[in-house]
């Protein structure tokens, strides 16, 4: 609709995302992103917020703790695990410092007995060749496959 700037119907593309999907467009008169290189805003004001989308879209009720489980870091059972970020090729990731990045994972069962883990890399992750370079964001995954798996229904990314 050129007036209001939006889509005529919803998720026009069948990408089957996002909050809104009548979303707006840019205008192509005024605006241009020839390379792709144009930055993109968090998509969550907070870790809170992306935390309460990620369980929303895979349906796990807002007042649903997580799973205890066994945090083999801290040799307890906890609300966590607490798992090293790695590479593609299971390297392990350092920060500026030197320090091995360490990540929060989060278990949930859902109504149906599947289980979910929401992945918490608020520290982000960069890798020498830029690919898969990201800021602070979590991951939902299913417990089959916390690599590359994905949850449907759920966005690849919950960036904040």
């Amino acid at each position: 609709n050129a007036r209001t700037g939006q889509y005529l119907s919803p998720d026009p593309l069948r990408l089957a995302g996002g909050l809104n999907t009548y979303g707006y467009v840019h205008n192509p008169l005024t605006w241009a992103d020839p390379y792709g290189l144009a930055g993109c805003s968090a998509q969550f004001k907070s870790r809170n917020e992306a935390f309460r989308a990620a369980k929303r879209d895979a349906g796990i009720p807002m007042n649903q703790q997580p799973d205890r489980i066994f945090n083999s870091k801290t040799g307890f059972f906890s609300d966590h695990r607490n798992v090293p970020m790695t590479d593609s090729r299971k390297n392990p990731i350092f920060d500026n410092n030197g320090n091995q990045v360490w990540t929060r994972e989060y278990q949930f069962t859902r109504a149906d007995g599947s289980k979910i883990i929401i992945q918490d890399h608020s520290a982000g992750h960069s890798y020498a060749d830029g690919v898969g370079n990201q800021g602070s964001h979590l991951n939902v995954r299913p417990i089959e496959n916390t690599r590359t798996g994905s949850v449907p229904g759920t966005f690849d990314h919950y960036e904040f």
